[in-house]
C-alpha cells in the first residue's frame, strides 16, 4: 500500500523520527532536498540548517545541497557568505542556472537591479533558458519599470508552461502598465484558442475589455469565467462592476448577492453594494451597508463619506458633521480629501440656502488649509461675507501664517472697514506673495481699486 506524505517511509518523517533519537540514518541527496525545500518553504531555518549540514556529510559533492545551504544563507542576509559560496559553486559547475539566479537573487535583494539582470542574461548567452531563470529576469524588469523587456519573458516563460497563472498574471500586468489594452485582448484571445478552460485569462480578458469600454464583450468575457469556475469571486466582482457602468444597478445587485454567498463579506463588497443601492433609490438600504463596511473595516473611507451624504441628503446636518468628523479621524493626512470638501460644500449649500446657524460646525477637526480656503471660496461666491470671514478666522487659529489666509482676512477686514485690521493681513500676505494681488482683485474688486489698498500694493511691487 502506498505510504502518505508522513509515512514511515517518507523522507521527511524519517528525518524528523531521527531527530528524535541517536540513531543516524542515510538519504539519498534528493530525499535532503524534499526535506529542505519543506523547512524552507515554512520557514524553519533552523531545521534546514540541520538537513543541509547531514546532507554535506552524506553527500559532500552535492552541488544541489550547497545551493540550498547558500539559499538558506540569503534568507538570513548573509549575503557576502552566499556569494562567496555561489561563486565557488559556478567553478565547480559553470552551467548550472539555478547558481545564476541565486546570485542575481543577492543582487536583487541589494536593489542592484542593473546587476540581477546581467547576471542572468549572461545566463541567457550560455544557453540556459529554464522557466524560472526567464521569470526572474522578466521580474527584475519589473523591478526597473522595463515593462517591455519584461513582457517578452513572461511570454517565454509561457512558451514552456502555458498554464503557469502567476505569470499570465504577470504578463497582464505589463500589458496593463504599458496601456497596451487592444494589443493584451489580441493575445488572450490567442491564448484562449489553446487554452479555453482557462477561468484566469477569461477574467483578464473581460478586464481589459472594460479598460477598452467594450462592456457588453467584458461580460460575456466575465460569464466565461463564472462558467468555467463558479467559485471565482473575482469574476462575479468585476461582472458586477461591468453592471455598474452600463448603469444596470439592480443586475449589479444580483450578482453581488451571488458574491456574497462564495465569500465571507468584506468593507469593499458591502461598500458597493451599498453604492448600488444608493444609485437605485434605496437609501436605507445603502445606509446599512455602508455602515457594515466601516464595521468590518474602519479604515474604508469611502463608506464613512457614503453615511455623510445619506445624511446630507436628509438635512440632518448635526449627524453629518458627526460621521464626517470620524471620516476625518481615520486618515486626516489623507491627500484624497476631495469627497470630505464635497461633502462640506453640499453642507453649506444647503444651510446658506436655508438660512441655517453654522454652529454645528464648531466641532470640527483641523482641515488641510485647502479645504478651509475652498470653504471659505464658496461662501463668497454666495455673498455670506460674515460667514465667510468666521471661516478664515478659524482657519487663522489652525494656520496662522498661510499667506492665503491671511489675503482673504485683509479682504474680509477692509470690506467691513476694520482698516487696521485689513492692512496688517494684507502686508503680511504680500510679503510672502505679491502675486496675491490677483486675488484679492478677483473676490474683492471695491477694496482692491481703494486708494489705501493701492498704495500698499505699489510698495510691495516695487521692492
Amino acid at each position: 500500500m502506498q505510504e502518505d506524505f508522513h509515512g514511515k517511509h517518507d523522507p521527511l518523517f524519517k528525518f524528523e523520527t531521527m531527530l528524535k533519537t541517536d540513531d543516524v540514518y542515510f538519504f539519498d541527496s534528493e530525499d535532503f532536498e524534499e526535506i529542505i525545500h519543506h523547512y524552507l518553504a515554512i520557514g524553519k531555518l533552523s531545521l534546514a540548517k540541520k538537513a543541509a549540514k547531514l546532507g554535506l556529510e552524506q553527500h559532500p559533492n552535492a552541488v544541489s545541497i550547497e545551493l540550498l545551504r547558500a539559499e538558506i544563507m540569503i534568507f538570513e542576509d548573509k549575503l557576502d557568505l552566499a556569494s562567496a559560496l555561489l561563486t565557488e559553486l559556478q567553478q565547480m559547475d559553470p552551467l548550472n542556472d539555478e547558481i545564476y539566479i541565486q546570485r542575481a537573487h543577492i543582487f536583487s535583494k541589494q536593489d542592484n537591479h542593473e546587476a540581477a539582470i546581467n547576471m542572468l542574461e549572461n545566463a541567457l548567452d550560455k544557453g540556459l533558458h529554464s522557466f524560472d531563470l526567464l521569470e526572474m529576469l522578466g521580474m527584475e524588469f519589473v523591478f526597473t519599470d522595463n515593462y517591455s523587456k519584461a513582457k517578452k519573458y513572461f511570454m517565454e516563460c509561457l512558451y514552456i508552461d502555458g498554464q503557469d497563472d502567476s505569470t499570465l498574471c504577470n504578463l497582464m500586468m505589463c500589458f496593463n502598465c504599458l496601456e497596451e489594452f487592444e494589443e493584451g485582448i489580441g493575445y488572450l484571445l490567442e491564448y484562449i484558442d489553446g487554452y479555453p478552460y482557462s477561468h484566469y485569462a477569461w477574467l483578464e480578458l473581460g478586464r481589459f475589455y472594460m479598460m477598452e469600454l467594450q462592456l457588453s464583450e467584458a461580460l460575456k468575457a466575465f460569464d466565461y469565467a463564472i462558467l468555467i469556475n463558479e467559485t471565482h469571486v473575482s469574476a462575479y466582482m468585476e461582472k458586477a462592476g461591468a453592471l455598474e457602468m452600463l448603469g444596470q444597478m439592480g443586475d449589479a445587485l444580483e450578482v453581488y448577492g451571488d458574491a456574497l454567498k462564495l465569500q465571507e463579506p468584506n468593507a469593499y463588497l458591502y461598500y458597493r453594494v451599498g453604492k448600488c443601492y444608493r444609485e437605485v433609490g434605496h437609501f436605507e438600504q445603502a445606509r446599512l451597508h455602508f455602515f457594515k463596511a466601516v464595521q468590518e473595516d474602519p479604515m474604508m473611507y469611502k463608506a464613512w463619506v457614503g453615511i455623510v451624504n445619506y445624511y446630507i441628503d436628509k438635512k440632518d446636518f448635526e449627524k453629518a458633521i458627526s460621521f464626517l468628523y470620524k471620516a476625518i479621524e481615520i486618515d486626516p493626512e489623507n491627500d484624497l480629501y476631495d469627497e470630505n470638501l464635497d461633502a462640506i460644500h453640499r453642507m453649506l449649500g444647503f444651510q446658506i440656502e436655508e438660512g441655517i446657524d453654522l454652529h454645528v460646525l464648531q466641532h470640527l477637526p483641523k482641515y488641510k488649509v485647502q479645504t478651509w480656503i475652498e470653504w471659505g471660496k464658496l461662501l463668497l461666491r454666495t455673498q455670506s461675507f460674515h460667514l465667510a470671514l468666521d471661516v478664515f478666522v478659524r482657519a487663522r487659529e489652525y494656520y496662522p501664517k498661510e499667506e492665503n489666509i491671511q489675503l482673504h482676512l485683509a479682504g474680509l477686514y477692509l470690506r467691513s472697514n476694520q482698516l487696521h485690521h485689513g492692512q496688517l493681513q494684507l502686508e503680511a500676505a504680500l510679503e510672502k506673495d505679491t502675486e496675491l494681488v490677483e486675488v484679492l482683485e478677483a473676490y474683492y474688486p471695491r477694496v482692491y481699486k481703494s486708494p489705501s489698498v493701492q498704495k500698499i500694493i505699489r510698495n510691495f511691487l516695487k521692492k
